[in-house]
């Protein structure tokens, strides 16, 4: 299934590096592209910029839209949904026993800050793409919005 944006891409842009594996990382991508980028956008807009990203045709109102709103906003999303999927893989795989003395595991609450910073750039990246594209609404559309503010899935918890 095709997305946005790559693993690889997410990986070099934040907080997730190479320690993770691209395949679970693919599976919080998805998710978060199809949960999260497109109640933002829409899915006719998603679905649109995915096929001309894939081949090639963004005009530059996209392509800037593209890279600098909606990519940071999938890497603060994908970060914000792996604090916990990657949290609950590590101890199905035994987490805590390590050859590296310099490791320990996140509280609680250093978890729950964790949330809260993601989260924070989550609504924030929302806020600006969403200003961007409605200072340029006539070159996007295909833009759908139910809410005057983007409200992310996990906000509540």
């Amino acid at each position: 299934m095709s997305t946005l944006f790559t693993a690889t891409e997410i990986k070099e842009a934040g907080y997730i590096h190479r320690n993770v594996n691209d395949d679970q990382l693919s599976v919080i991508l998805l998710r978060t592209e199809k949960i999260d980028l497109i109640s933002l956008i829409g899915e006719d807009m998603y679905n649109d910029l995915v096929t001309k990203r894939t081949g090639g045709t963004l005009n530059a109102y996209e392509q800037n839209l593209v890279n600098n709103y909606l990519f940071h906003f999938t890497a603060a999303a994908v970060e914000h949904r792996a604090v916990y999927a990657l949290l609950y893989e590590f101890r199905n795989m035994t987490v805590g026993v390590t050859s590296d003395t310099q490791i320990r595991g996140l509280s609680r609450e250093e978890v729950t800050a964790l949330r809260d910073e993601t989260l924070a750039d989550v609504l924030m990246f929302a806020e600006r793409a969403k200003k961007y594209i409605c200072d340029n609404i006539s070159q996007f559309p295909l833009y759908t919005s139910n809410t005057t503010t983007f409200t992310h899935p996990f906000s509540l918890l």
